[in-house]
């Protein structure tokens, strides 16, 4: 089983005890479940034994990871299309790829909160971050922009970006932020 860790550690860092803020809530993890929530903030990783499934699945039920049993390019892809990404409040930074500085750009200039499927229909169709489309003045521009009559449909956006020939580019992008402590799944 692959899972990937929600949330932002509480202000103060990693100490004795791990405190996880998360939906409003803060969570207080220790032993097994801060060593499998600690394994899976930066990158989807997977569990080694049924004693770690089971915390996965407790831990999935207050909202601190998703998982799946499923360990495939597009498992990962529905993996991560169940998180809400943020960017992270700036800090250190590092250099960034091209695709992780788009990404980048439209996370944090877009009006709205983009999904991973979105994301992966603006570097599909090569929609560049450009100013008619960013900021919350134009942000009904953006979502017509993705949104037409092909995709306006409920749940049709995700399932054609699941096939998309950029989806796993956006995903790598989307894990080079995340490791890069720029984004943050919530």
């Amino acid at each position: 089983m692959m899972f990937i860790s929600k949330g932002i550690p509480e202000k103060g860092g990693i100490t004795a005890h791990l405190r996880i803020v998360s939906g409003g809530q803060i969570y207080t993890l220790f032993g097994l479940d801060e060593e499998l929530w600690l394994r899976g903030r930066f990158d989807i990783a997977e569990t080694t034994s049924p004693t770690e499934e089971q915390v996965i699945r407790n831990m999935l039920r207050i909202g601190l990871v998703e998982y799946s049993s499923a360990e495939d390019s597009e498992a990962r892809y529905a993996l991560l299309s169940r998180c809400v990404i943020a960017p992270a409040k700036p800090g250190k930074r590092s250099a960034l790829r091209r695709d992780e500085k788009i990404l980048l750009e439209w996370l944090t200039g877009a009006g709205i909160r983009l999904t991973l499927s979105e994301l992966v229909y603006l570097f599909s169709n090569r929609v560049r971050p450009k100013q008619d489309l960013l900021g919350e003045e134009n942000r009904q521009a953006l979502v017509e922009r993705i949104y037409t009559d092909e995709t306006s449909d409920d749940g049709i956006l995700e399932a054609k970006m699941a096939k998309a020939a950029k989806r796993d580019d956006v995903v790598d992008a989307l894990l080079g932020l995340l490791k890069k402590k720029r984004v943050v799944l919530l």
